[in-house]
């Protein structure tokens, strides 16, 4: 039966250090391409034509924004817009899109610093992620104990 709680423990520790990896590299991943988008894309100035409203996990009301812009082509395009918004917006109000100049289906509100918290959180979701994936291989190899920025930390009672 110890063997059973040993594995299941390195097991979570597994999965727990992948998520916070996966999270640390998705975060920043996406930071880098809207940085490159918002310097690269083309600009284009919009009309909101649609408010969706949406409950997030806290029962607030977020935002889903469609808007109707035309690009550097000529090209009529209404697009809804991936992020979520917390501030009520209107029908008709103007905003600036960025969009990709091969893709016109993509486009985002002109908003440079979204998402620049996950570029914040990368190194510590990445100590975390490995310090996980230390305590995982430290136990399953039987260690007594593990040294983690200078301080000991038992494993074991």
């Amino acid at each position: 039966m110890q063997l059973f709680w040993k594995s299941l423990s390195v097991v979570f520790m597994f999965g727990f250090g992948t998520a916070m990896m996966y999270i640390a590299f998705h975060g920043v991943r996406e930071t880098w391409e809207r940085a490159s988008l918002w310097m690269r894309g083309h600009r284009a100035r919009g009309v909101i034509v649609s408010v969706d409203e949406e409950r997030d996990s806290d029962s607030k009301p977020v935002y889903c924004l469609t808007v109707e812009f035309i690009g550097r082509d000529g090209e009529r395009r209404v697009v809804s817009l991936p992020d979520r918004v917390y501030a009520r917006r209107r029908t008709g109000e103007r905003m600036v899109v960025v969009y990709r100049p091969g893709d016109l289906g993509h486009a985002v509100a002109l908003a440079p610093g979204r998402r620049v918290l996950s570029v914040v959180l990368f190194p510590i979701l990445l100590a975390v992620g490995a310090g996980s994936f230390v305590f995982a291989v430290a136990y399953l190899l039987d260690f007594d104990s593990v040294t983690l920025f200078g301080r000991v930390v038992e494993l074991k009672d």
